[in-house]
């Protein structure tokens, strides 16, 4: 999405392009930029900062960088629930609770490949974003075919919201739940 000002939309999509590069340190500067040049009161610009910072923060092999990652995800979040509910809004409150969701995934599997000790918190929290993402991505698709305006990017929204609750019920050991969700989530992909 297209933020407050020029400049801003400049910054993301340099954010964005080097993380198709998978220059996570480029990706982590250009999101920064993008992040100071938003508006104190442009909370959608904001929000998309912080979310792409955060998603370029847990990708990144920097030290520290998983705290900083929930640190600018947490903040996101918030960003986006001010401006959630208006129109497709809801839908960076979604995208936001998917990263976060997937930041506590690889937290956990970075524990299970290390074989270190695992309390299993990071699997439940991980199982909350993607439960909520994934009803909130309901929910939005709803608000979307009751005002005529669903497209395909509603459908692929609840398909991988979808899919990614599906996979996390699988790593709960929720083998039945997640069958289900994965087979939903193809519909979804089909529509």
């Amino acid at each position: 999405p297209t933020v407050g000002c020029s400049s801003c939309a400049t910054s993301n999509q340099l954010g964005k392009a080097a993380e198709r590069r998978g220059d996570w340190e480029a990706a982590i500067h250009y999101h920064q930029l993008d992040l100071e040049e938003a508006a104190d009161d442009d909370y959608e610009g904001r929000a998309v900062a912080l979310r792409n910072q955060g998603v370029a923060w847990m990708y990144s092999d920097a030290g520290g960088s998983d705290d900083l990652a929930g640190q600018y995800l947490d903040s996101a979040l918030t960003e986006a629930r001010r401006i959630a509910n208006e129109d497709s809004r809801d839908r960076e409150v979604q995208r936001t609770q998917t990263e976060l969701g997937n930041l506590y995934k690889e937290r956990y599997l970075e524990h299970e490949r290390l074989g270190s000790e695992n309390d299993g918190n990071t699997l439940m929290e991980a199982d909350v974003m993607y439960k909520h993402s994934f009803e909130l991505a309901i929910a939005n698709l709803q608000k979307d075919v009751d005002a005529e305006r669903a497209d395909a990017e509603s459908f692929e929204a609840v398909a991988h919201a979808t899919r990614n609750y599906g996979n996390i019920k699988y790593l709960t050991g929720d083998a039945p739940r997640a069958i289900e969700l994965l087979q939903e989530s193809e519909k979804y992909y089909e529509k």
